[in-house]
Order: C-alpha cells, then sequence, then structure tokens
C-alpha cells in the first residue's frame, strides 16, 4: 500500500507544470543593455579610468545626446585582485534596431566625436590599453518583467 501511495506522490510531483512562456508570465524590455566584462591589471586601475573617461564614457554621453544611447554605466569590483574580470562597461539602447547600420547617425556621431576628441588624442589615450587590461565578453541582455 505505501509503495502505490508513493508512486502516486512521486507521479503528481513529475508531471509537467503549465509552461511559463514569454507574454504570459513575463515580458521582455525592448531596450537591449550591452555589456562588456573587463580584467585591469590592478595597479592600472586608476590609468584605465582616466582613459575611459575621456574615451568611453564621452563617447557615451555624445550618443546619449545623439539619441542612440539612454545610459552608461561603468562598474568597478570591489575586489580589484579579483582573477576574473572586475570592470563592467554597459549601455542601455531604447531597441536592437539601434544597433542597426546607419549612415547617417554614423556619420553624425563622427562629426561630433571629431569636435570633442582629435584623432590622434583618441589614439594616444588607447596606446597601451592591451597591456593593463584584458577583454573577457561581451553580452547583449533584455531586462524582464514579471507578471
Amino acid at each position: 500500500m505505501r509503495i502505490r501511495i508513493l508512486a502516486a506522490l512521486l507521479g503528481t510531483l513529475c508531471l509537467p507544470s503549465q509552461a511559463f512562456e514569454i507574454f504570459d508570465g513575463y515580458t521582455l524590455s525592448k531596450d537591449v543593455i550591452n555589456v562588456s566584462y573587463i580584467r585591469v591589471k590592478p595597479n592600472k586601475v586608476d590609468e584605465y579610468l582616466e582613459g575611459i573617461s575621456q574615451s568611453w564614457v564621452a563617447s557615451c554621453e555624445l550618443q546619449k545626446k545623439l539619441g542612440t544611447v539612454k545610459a552608461c554605466q561603468v562598474l568597478l569590483a570591489n575586489n580589484l585582485s579579483h582573477r576574473g574580470f572586475n570592470l563592467i562597461l554597459g549601455t542601455r539602447t531604447a531597441s536592437a534596431a539601434l544597433s542597426d547600420p546607419d549612415e547617417k547617425m554614423y556619420k553624425e556621431f563622427n562629426v561630433q566625436w571629431r569636435k570633442i576628441l582629435e584623432e590622434g588624442k583618441q589614439k594616444k589615450l588607447v596606446e597601451g590599453y592591451e597591456l593593463i587590461r584584458e577583454f573577457y565578453d561581451e553580452s547583449n541582455y533584455r531586462e524582464i518583467t514579471f507578471k
């Protein structure tokens, strides 16, 4: 008798539950969050941050002004000696369509970017980056909202 009860109980536990599907249980944002994972040598973090503040961050601010990016973030790990990545660069765009090639936006960005940072200075800023940092990965994410 106990075996039959146990078998019945296990059988009901193994039944598939109602599927948890997109748009039924949750929705995905149209926003796309691009994240780059970087490992900066611990004794080079300040140097790297100084460089990206004049290049990557300035570029993000321009993209926000032009409407191609909604937000940018730089996140630094508390444990700088971590063996994995210790810096995250993130941008949020309003949709994946903004990553499609757009000649007009590209040219507008370049005109504005050259006003902010001359090409020679930009090259000098990134010179030597390969010695102080290493890219781990880059991914795109969408935020999930549960219903």
